[in-house]
């Protein structure tokens, strides 16, 4: 039987599957330029207020509109990505961001 601290931790660990679907996300953005990104970055920023995945989101098009030239973006990114890495320690792309 697998104590209750194990159950709790693997809950709080980030999925697989959450992982690969932000690696999609993150690959979808590569090419696009700063208009669409200025766009996809402001509807993720919307949605960012549901949870730590979508905060992710939203820090990861941030980054890559800063890429893309916005420089100023960058810093959005990077509070975005150190909130989640305070939060969830534990996530790996929170820390990827940084």
């Amino acid at each position: 039987m697998i104590p209750n601290a194990l159950l709790l931790l693997a809950h709080l660990l980030q999925a697989p599957a959450e992982r690969l679907a932000l690696q999609h996300f993150h690959d979808s953005l590569v090419g696009l330029d700063s208009t669409a990104l200025a766009a996809v970055e402001d509807r993720e920023r919307r949605a960012a207020r549901r949870g730590e995945l979508e905060r992710l989101r939203y820090g990861l098009a941030a980054l890559e509109l800063a890429r893309a030239g916005r420089v100023s973006r960058f810093g959005a990114a990077e509070r975005t990505f150190e909130e989640v890495a305070r939060r969830r320690a534990d996530w790996p792309f929170a820390w990827y961001g940084l």
